[in-house]
């Protein structure tokens, strides 16, 4: 069957590296999921939940898959709520970490990658928004190659 949907050249261009940019930060994702399951017992849980997630977002990203692509935007959105709520009690119960007091630097650290973390919410989200108006079977002939056949003849 042919598929006879039409893409802007330029919107085709901006999905392929938005796709590549996801892959690549799934795949950071998946590098220090692998390095907390290893280092700590006690994130080994929820390091293997990141990673399971991180891995669906970089598979989403590579075949253009929607509902892979909501998924991990969702993941996303949980993991930033819950370091939101996590630093909020850094700030405000610092006793519950086993400290007596804020360290600012700590707190500027925090507050870069949450919002880092925030951004590329956004960003994946903004990826989700353009492919989801597309059927997946159309997404998913963007990424195979085109087969050419070429025909031998006389030129008219």
């Amino acid at each position: 069957m042919i598929n006879t949907q039409v893409i802007d050249p330029q919107e085709l261009e901006m999905i392929h590296s938005k796709s590549s940019a996801i892959k690549c930060l799934a795949l950071i994702d998946i590098v220090f999921s692998c390095f907390y399951i290893f280092a700590s017992p006690f994130f080994a849980l929820s390091a293997f939940i990141c990673l399971i997630m991180s891995m669906i977002g970089y598979y989403g990203a590579k075949n253009l898959n929607i509902v892979q692509i909501l998924c991990y935007n969702i993941y996303l959105i949980l993991q930033n709520i819950f370091r939101i709520i996590v630093f909020g009690f850094y700030v405000t119960h610092p006793e519950y970490f086993g400290i007596s007091e804020i360290n600012s630097g700590a707190i500027l650290v925090n507050l870069i990658v949450i919002m880092l973390n925030i951004y590329i919410n956004y960003f994946v989200y903004s990826f989700y928004k353009v492919i989801k108006f597309y059927p997946q079977d159309f997404l998913t002939s963007l990424t195979v190659r085109p087969n050419i056949v070429v025909v031998h003849g006389e030129i008219a």
